[in-house]
């Protein structure tokens, strides 16, 4: 007899109950802010949370640590595959706290040496040589560079690009382990993202202002300097992301995705969409991108993969695709009534425009690594602290020429190639959302295109997307 839809729908809370206790908390704890009345929101160096934000944070960070390191100790691995792991979940969180590249690079050397020790490795012959090749050009832009001390800081952000995807293929994780760092992961994301969520509702009560204004929040921290664990919950340090909407939107997305494979298909195994799901803790929720647009880009993607997926599996076809359309279709169109404003006029406009002066004054040879920020900070009046044209293609034909533009479309075209030809259409599905991104929002600076990258191409190399992967 099948079940009803209130019992599959009790199993579905009792399954995310993190969720739940999540979306209980946000709502008690967006009443209580009367309590923030003496917060010293307006100078960014004594800016604090109210105390009760930081009991949520701590109670329900703390459980979620817990339960997700238990698990980890509970997975039948060696002790070293659970380091790998437990350092995973550190790198993939560092990112929303400030300690990003520290965190990589120890992700990175505890893999380097697992694969050593165990002498496994492996990643495509084709990525792996369009990853070096990218990398050895990126290095020419040292010779001829004026300001050679911002040139090397440069090269060294980009080096992840390279670096992670050869560590996470020297790991190669196993189904069992993409579940623990997922669940992990996300949940510590969503505790992370509540609290965003908090602080953003009782700023929106505090001063009147309307939620769905852009740049709400972003005129009280645009001064701070380095992220800590205090200033994160506002995003004091990376003011793109304060809009809360795309935050909802995000989130929103993501709880549609997972109540419904669960309650179609009351799946409990990873998946490779469960896979995507850990990436996306990465890239979106990371601070990755730097965009307000990849926020909603890279979650409606997925949501149009696990839609493909959906509608040759399950049996209530029409459902399925009459909701997730909408969904994904007024995502858009919301999407563009809020940011279309942006690409009109004003200092992204100004950055392209000064970009294609650039690559016509130097075609062949740009104007050099290191000295692209200066320069826009030279013709531009702003309080944005980083300076990029906010199109990748512009940003290195800025720096490195045309050639630097060729071998950008070069290397993104030898991903979807190798995708295609190995079928791994996971990846192939969500190259578009990387292109939309690098187009119309890029990174303020590389290493998050490069972050994004690289955990796309890992995903390429490493998924078991495939039965034989599996064994």
């Amino acid at each position: 007899m099948s079940e009803t839809f209130s019992v599959r729908f009790v199993r579905l809370l009792r399954q995310n109950m993190n969720v739940v206790f999540l979306i209980l908390g946000i709502v008690v704890l967006s009443l209580l802010y009367p309590l923030v009345i003496d917060w010293q929101v307006f100078d960014p160096k004594k800016a604090m949370p109210p105390f009760f934000v930081w009991i949520f944070v701590i109670v329900m960070g703390g459980m979620t640590v817990a339960t997700g390191v238990r698990t980890v100790f509970l997975t039948d691995s060696t002790t070293f595959r659970k380091l790998l792991v437990i350092s995973f979940v550190v790198a993939a969180v560092g990112q929303l706290l400030g300690f990003a590249i520290g965190a990589i690079w120890l992700f990175c050397g505890i893999s380097y040496v697992y694969a050593i020790a165990q002498k496994k490795f492996y990643l495509p012959v084709g990525i792996l040589v369009l990853l070096v090749a990218y990398y050895l050009f990126q290095m020419t832009g040292l010779i001829g560079a004026v300001e050679t001390k911002d040139a090397l800081h440069t090269l060294k952000q980009r080096l992840p690009l390279l670096a992670l995807p050869l560590a996470l293929c020297c790991w190669r994780p196993t189904r069992t382990e993409w579940g623990v760092f997922l669940s992990f992961s996300f949940r510590l994301v969503l505790v992370y993202l509540s609290c965003i969520i908090v602080v953003s509702l009782l700023l929106n009560q505090y001063y009147g202002q309307s939620i769905l204004s852009p740049f709400s929040f972003d005129k009280f921290y645009l001064k701070t300097h380095i992220p800590t664990l205090a200033s994160s919950f506002c995003m004091l340090h990376w003011t793109h992301f304060a809009h809360p909407t795309y935050i909802f939107l995000g989130v929103f997305a993501i709880f549609m995705a997972v109540a419904v494979r669960q309650y179609f298909y009351r799946e409990q195994t990873v998946s490779t969409v469960e896979m995507i799901y850990g990436l996306v803790a990465l890239s979106c929720f990371a601070f990755i991108t730097q965009s307000r647009l990849a926020m909603l880009f890279i979650p409606l993607s997925i949501m149009f993969f696990f839609l493909v997926r959906a509608f040759f599996l399950s049996q209530k076809k029409k459902l399925l695709f009459t909701s997730f359309m909408l969904i994904i279709v007024g995502g858009f169109i919301f999407n563009g009534l809020l940011s279309h404003r942006f690409f009109a006029d004003g200092e992204r406009m100004q950055m392209r425009d000064i970009a294609m002066d650039a690559i016509n004054r130097h075609p062949l040879t740009g104007i050099r690594l290191g000295t692209m920020d200066n320069i826009l900070q030279a013709q531009i009046d702003t309080d944005i602290l980083l300076k990029h044209p906010h199109n990748q293609l512009l940003a290195d034909g800025m720096q490195l020429g045309i050639p630097g533009m060729v071998v950008l479309v070069v290397f993104v075209g030898g991903l979807f190639y190798f995708a295609y030809r190995d079928r791994r259409y996971d990846f192939l599905l969500f190259l578009p959302a990387i292109l939309l991104t690098m187009a119309v929002e890029s990174p303020l600076i590389f290493v998050r295109g490069a972050y994004l990258l690289a955990f796309w191409f890992s995903v390429f190399a490493v998924s078991p997307t495939r039965k034989k992967d599996f064994a």
